[in-house]
């Protein structure tokens, strides 16, 4: 029957096989770690997992009877959870990672195989089950119509908010409140033709990361041996030279910029939608594209435009609420370009314009504006640290101070009144008062009475006939 030819099918109906199936993805996990001494993130049970591939795997969509049956991705999920509780491991699942979403809200039959086995999840009588699977996952061969950016958004949303009155036969519920993640970890698109046809790859990417609300987009691999094909970005030929590769300069328009930790935010044009310029919003494939992100450890706004119209945009870019930016670097990959670096694109009282070819990718990567010094608060917050009044430190109040030579040591005293409110104290030496210097001084502190703290810094003395010190506050 349907299941067990070519791919074959996990023997859930025998529980010694079944515990079998957890212990050997748990030690193959396990072997890899100490192998390559690289921890694994995640694994996935199994790739396309409702379609039979020629190669050793199976699907999980059928029981022993030949009968359609999503249960036994739990029952799978749950010999490995075992397992993992069993010995300790700590990488991460993903799942359930069928094919794609396609076709459309009529006729959604990717997505009702994702959709019945995480229900299948949902529902097994391990009520821990749903917690373990970390990820939501699939592989991303979807097109690029309006109906499967409906479908993907449909997965997120459910079909109440996305065309209700288009969906089928199915209707998914919606994911958007399980609290997981979205990965696409096969993705491929374009081939080895011309702009054209290599231009879907940023706009796939564009589509699984705004309508798909995905957190990873993964490549099917960046390099194999021979051409240019649908499942890697570089063709053997162009290793050494990677932008030789359209598809490659395309996809690190995002890949370079938008990175792990980035945090995408809106980016609507008027009409509300990240599309335009299409009567429909869901038509990517017709239409200038926008996303944005921020990352706030890199401190960095990133901007991708993916403009499939036929002619040039102009483009005012309005920031919104957030970190100031006072301007964009500017990166293109055309017909003609290869990830091109141009020129910067400034930022006034918060705007930006810039013109988008036809046919073409532009990300803008901007630098968050450091934030303005409160000089008071600077001088309040040193004051009350030297103990001082703020106006006699800013009219150039001496801190008190013992100096003396000690065993060939220049050695100061004094007395710290309160801790430092903002930032990080920094002490600095000078013979010139010219250049100062970090290294070479010996810090020691010690608890006073009041709460107050005693410093004791030494320096060895030298062939200077003076020696000066200073305090810095940084941050």
């Amino acid at each position: 029957p349907t299941g067990d030819s070519v791919g074959g099918r996990l023997k859930t109906e025998d529980p010694w096989t079944l515990e079998q199936y957890g212990k050997y993805i748990a030690s193959w996990v396990a072997g890899w770690n100490q192998r390559y001494n690289v921890p694994l993130y995640a694994v996935s049970l199994q790739n396309e997992s409702t379609f039979e591939n020629p190669f050793n795997s199976m699907t999980f969509m059928r029981n022993q009877a030949g009968g359609q049956d999503f249960n036994q991705y739990a029952m799978g999920l749950k010999s490995v959870k075992d397992a993992w509780d069993l010995f300790g491991l700590e990488t991460k699942i993903k799942g359930p990672h069928v094919a794609h979403f396609n076709a459309s809200p009529g006729n959604p039959f990717g997505l009702w195989w994702q959709n019945e086995m995480i229900a299948g999840v949902k529902n097994h009588p391990d009520a821990g089950l749903i917690g373990f699977l970390d990820f939501y996952n699939a592989n991303y061969y979807n097109g690029t119509s309006a109906n499967n950016n409906k479908n993907v958004l449909g997965f997120w949303l459910g079909w109440q908010q996305v065309v209700p009155g288009e969906w089928g036969w199915h209707r998914p519920p919606g994911v958007a409140g399980d609290g997981k993640p979205v990965w696409f970890s096969e993705t491929g698109d374009g081939g080895g033709g011309t702009w054209t046809s290599q231009i879907t790859t940023p706009l796939k990417m564009h589509n699984a990361l705004v309508y798909g609300q995905g957190s990873a987009y993964i490549y099917w691999q960046f390099a194999d041996g021979g051409g240019l094909s649908q499942h890697n970005l570089l063709a053997e030929s162009q290793v050494t030279n990677p932008l030789q590769s359209k598809k490659y300069a395309a996809f690190k328009q995002f890949s370079r910029h938008v990175r792990p930790g980035a945090r995408r935010v809106a980016a609507e044009f008027p009409n509300g939608w990240s599309t335009f310029g299409t009567a429909d919003p869901f038509n990517s494939a017709s239409g200038l594209n926008a996303s944005a992100f921020v990352h706030e450890e890199d401190e960095r706004v990133t901007v991708v435009l993916v403009n499939m119209r036929p002619n040039a945009e102009t483009v005012d870019l309005v920031l919104g609420e957030g970190p100031a930016v006072s301007s964009f670097e500017v990166f293109r990959t055309s017909a003609t370009e290869s990830y091109a670096s141009l020129a910067a694109v400034p930022v006034t009282n918060g705007q930006a314009t810039l013109t988008v070819p036809a046919r073409s990718v532009v990300t803008l990567s901007g630098s968050f504006d450091a934030e303005p010094v409160d000089e008071a608060m600077l001088w309040e917050a040193l004051a009350a640290f030297l103990g001082l009044e703020a106006e006699r430190l800013q009219a150039g109040q001496v801190l008190p101070v013992e100096a003396t030579l000690e065993g060939g040591n220049w050695v100061l005293r004094f007395e710290q009144a309160a801790a430092l409110a903002h930032g990080e104290l920094i002490l600095e030496w000078s013979d010139d008062l010219e250049t100062w210097h970090r290294d070479g001084l010996t810090v020691e502190t010690a608890s006073g009475d009041g709460g107050t703290t005693a410093w004791t810094v030494s320096r060895p003395v030298g062939a200077e006939d003076r020696f000066f010190f200073r305090f810095r506050v940084e941050g």
